[in-house]
């Protein structure tokens, strides 16, 4: 679970660039 929560995270971020 923890995994996909970063996951997440880093395609939030990526798509907030």
């Amino acid at each position: 679970m923890l995994s996909s929560c970063s996951y997440l995270a880093i395609l939030l971020l990526q798509l907030r660039r």
